[in-house]
């Protein structure tokens, strides 16, 4: 079984699993902003020689999906100082289980090239719709014949909460949160439901026409729906998906690693 160290630097939160074969040995995380400091990744580093040492485990292959390079790189290099080896970055440039046709893939995000490495090898004979709550949102499509067709990217219901608040003047800031009542009876119970119900309403509609569209462009007859990211687990409570994983996007680089 494969050793592998993946990492995945998210705008919110860094998270690092150690994966031997298809099982997770440990898993750390924390926020993406406070690997800005020297000391922090310093710290950061001690703690994952620490872990691995306790668990007698030995690094094999390091792999890094990222969509804040400011932060990526000074981790990766205090990782390959750390553990001596070369630390693969996601990108297009890697050998990859599936086809793609973005028009501009260099700036395809190396979080949407894992969750798709993950979804045609978690549903390898259907298509999917890999989806990621995450700071932004982001919808992909890949085929049954493991053809990645492309998606959509929205604002992080958080990040839209957000900007209500900044740009109106009497608009209190909420943060997105589940919600049992459809009616709000106040301004905060109002910001909040309708946060929370407009998300919900926002990914049915945009999955049923994902679905719509697959059957009738490309003749899908099966099509599965993946969710991860901080905020599906939420979403996850009134819609049903085919898998919720929050690692999804981890095991996709991992499952890169091995095949690079």
């Amino acid at each position: 079984m494969r050793q592998i160290l993946s990492l995945d630097v998210g705008n919110s939160r860094l998270k690092l699993a150690f994966f031997q074969g298809e099982h997770i040995q440990f898993r750390m995380e924390a926020e993406t902003k406070q690997f800005k400091s020297l000391k922090s990744r310093q710290a950061f580093a001690a703690s994952l020689v620490s872990e691995l040492k306790a668990r007698s485990l030995q690094v094999e292959k390091i792999i890094l999906s990222s969509v804040v390079p400011e932060i990526a790189h000074p981790v990766a290099n205090m990782i390959e100082r750390t553990f001596k080896k070369r630390v693969l970055t996601v990108s297009t440039e890697l050998n990859l289980p599936f086809e793609h046709r973005y028009k501009t893939p260099h700036t395809l995000g190396a979080d949407r090239l894992a969750l798709v490495a993950y979804a045609v090898k978690r549903f390898p004979k259907v298509a999917v719709i890999a989806v990621d709550f995450g700071t932004a949102i982001t919808y992909d499509v890949v085929t049954s014949k493991k053809i990645y067709l492309g998606g959509v990217i929205l604002s992080g219901f958080g990040v839209s909460l957000s900007a209500l608040h900044a740009r109106t003047a009497q608009l209190p800031e909420v943060r997105f949160s589940s919600q049992t009542k459809l009616v709000g009876e106040s301004t905060v119970e109002c910001l909040e439901r309708g946060a929370y119900w407009g998300a919900v309403a926002q990914t049915e509609g945009l999955i049923a026409r994902f679905k719509s569209f697959l059957k009738t462009h490309h003749s899908e007859k099966s099509i599965k729906v993946i969710a991860t990211g901080g905020d599906a687990p939420l979403i996850a409570e009134q819609l049903k998906f085919d898998e919720l994983n929050e690692d999804a996007v981890l095991r996709g680089a991992a499952h890169l690693a091995e095949l690079n």
